[in-house]
């Protein structure tokens, strides 16, 4: 591969796995936050600060630090980065069926998406979508689970 490949390889790496990192530890802290101030305190989660609340909200950023500083215990560790990173990724692809029928909530929600709510065409596509999902998830998981007893 070379010099040059290799850098070239590890800085795309490197690029999907900080890309991936930062959205995912401020996505991932505010879906916490949110279902924390819904169900667990059942109180708004704006404080009045100004700007965007959840930078001032402590469940946010307890939630980014402790997705922040998890992946530290690598360096005490003898796991593979490359290894972790793809096994999180094909466990995060289980979350597709059940994040595509909250959209499909979400999106049928008149009080919510009011004259923007899915018509008869768009629901028939997400839940063909959503089925084939389902499948396919299913599918895996079981010649996953096959492969593992035979072995």
């Amino acid at each position: 591969m070379g010099v040059i490949g290799g850098i070239s390889f590890g800085l795309g790496l490197w690029a999907v796995c900080f890309s991936n990192f930062v959205s995912g530890t401020a996505g991932y802290a505010l879906i916490v936050r949110d279902i924390w101030r819904r169900f667990v305190t059942r109180r708004a989660a704006s404080d009045g600060a100004p700007g965007d609340p959840a930078q001032h909200d402590p469940v946010y950023r307890w939630c980014v630090a402790v997705l922040g500083l998890s992946p530290l215990y690598i360096l005490l560790t003898k796991v593979e980065p490359v290894a972790l990173a793809l096994t999180v990724r094909s466990l995060v692809v289980v979350l597709i069926p059940i994040l595509g029928a909250a959209l499909m909530i979400l999106t049928n929600n008149k009080a919510l998406m009011g004259s923007h709510r899915n018509g008869w065409l768009s629901n028939l596509a997400m839940g063909l979508m959503l089925l084939i999902s389902l499948y396919l998830t299913a599918h895996s998981g079981l010649e996953l689970w096959h492969r593992l007893v035979r072995a």
